[in-house]
C-alpha cells in the first residue's frame, strides 16, 4: 500500500521487496519531496521466504551486508530485509529531503485471543538497530500492539482483543487474526500519532 495520509504524510506498508516492481513505488519516487514524512512499516509478508509457495515476498533480517550484491541478496538467494529498507526506502526519503520514520509490524492475534508477536522478533529489531545506525526515529508498534493485546486479554479475554480485528466471512463468524478492524486500525493509528508527538516530530502537531 502507497497512501497519503494527509499532506505531506505517506505511509508504505506492503512487502517489502514486490513493492518495489510496483507503480505505486514510482509514484512515491517520483512524489516525495522535501518537508514530507514516509512512515515505513514492513514485516509481516516478508516472514513468507519460501520461494516455492510466495515467490518475491521474502527478505531475511541479520544478513552480514559483505555478502550481499547490489541488491541486497547474497551467495544464497536470500535478501536483506535492512539492506533493502535502507537502500530504497530511507535513503529514498532522505535524498529527498523528507523524513522517514520506521514503524516495526504489529502483533498478529492468537486464536485464543493473546498477542502473536514471535515471529516478527527478528524484524522489529532489525528495524530498531537500523534507525539507531541511520539515526532514523522508530516506532514500536511490535512492543506497543503486544502491550496493548496483553492488556485488553487480560482485562476481559479474548473477546476484547476480537474487537480490533475484522471477519472473513459475511456472517461474521470467523476472526481474521492478521487484519484489523475499523476500530482497530483507529485505534492503533492513535498510538502512531501519540508517538509521533512522544518522539518529537512536527508532524504530531497536527493532530489534537
Amino acid at each position: 500500500m502507497h497512501e497519503r495520509l494527509e499532506q505531506g504524510a505517506v505511509l508504505v506498508t506492503d512487502e517489502l521487496r514486490s513493492f518495489l516492481t510496483e507503480n505505486n513505488y514510482q509514484t512515491l519516487k517520483s512524489s516525495i519531496g522535501k518537508g514530507d514524512y514516509l512512515f515505513i512499516q514492513f514485516g509481516h509478508n516478508d516472514e513468507k521466504t519460501d520461494e516455492s509457495t510466495y515467490p518475491g515476498l521474502g527478505t531475511y533480517p541479520n544478513l552480514d551486508w559483505n555478502t550481499l550484491d547490489s541488491t541486497g541478496k547474497d551467495a544464497q538467494e536470500r535478501y536483506s530485509y535492512e539492506y533493502i529498507l535502507a537502500a530504497y526506502y530511507i535513503n529514498l526519503a532522505k535524498n529527498a529531503g523528507a523524513q522517514p520514520v520506521l514503524v516495526t509490524p504489529i502483533t498478529r492475534r492468537n486464536l485464543d485471543g493473546t498477542p502473536n508477536y514471535s515471529g516478527h522478533t527478528n524484524y522489529q529489531n532489525g528495524m530498531l538497530t537500523l534507525g539507531k545506525n541511520y539515526n532514523v526515529p522508530v516506532i514500536d508498534m511490535t512492543a506497543l500492539t503486544t502491550q496493548l493485546y496483553t492488556n485488553l486479554y487480560n482485562a476481559g479475554g479474548a473477546n476484547e482483543t476480537a474487537k480490533l480485528h475484522c471477519y472473513t466471512d459475511a456472517a461474521h463468524t470467523t476472526i481474521d487474526n492478521t487484519h484489523l478492524s475499523s476500530a482497530g486500525a483507529q485505534e492503533l493509528a492513535s498510538m502512531i500519532v501519540d508517538q509521533t508527538k512522544q518522539l518529537g516530530l512536527t508532524i504530531g502537531n497536527n493532530k489534537k
